[in-house]
This record gives structure tokens, sequence and C-alpha cells, in this order.
């Protein structure tokens, strides 16, 4: 049994439906946004990198943990 995608996104989207895509999807470009107003390039092209990867590959949990990281870096 297949139980996670291979794509971050559609991941999110068939665990939580449209309803928890949207919200996360909104944190996700808000952090981008805020990212690339504070010129914070480091950290926007390590976040981009993970999200290409993210799509790509299907490692679910090293995506989420990732992600956290470098946010909070």
């Amino acid at each position: 049994m297949i139980d996670r995608s291979h794509n971050l996104f559609l991941d999110i989207l068939i665990w939580s439906g449209v309803l928890g895509l949207i919200p996360f999807s909104i944190w996700l470009f808000g952090n981008l946004i805020n990212l690339y107003q504070e010129k914070s390039y480091k950290k926007l092209t390590a976040i981009i990198g993970i999200l290409f990867f993210g799509i790509l590959q299907p490692l679910w949990l090293v995506h989420w943990i990732m992600l956290f990281l470098i946010l909070n870096w």
C-alpha cells in the first residue's frame, strides 16, 4: 500500500484536502515574500531548493524537517 505522494503539495492535498493546502500555501508563500523583502536571499534560495526537491522526491519527512529548519535558521 502506498501511503504518501511523490510531491509535497500533493501529499498535503491528499492528507488534509483543499482546506489544508490553502493555509499551507498562504503560510509558505507569505514566508517567501517576507524573506524576499528582508533581502535574506540565502534562506530564500534554500527554501526554493527544498521545495523543488520536495516536488520531485518521495521523502516527505525530510521535506518537513528541512523546511522548518531553514525557516528557523
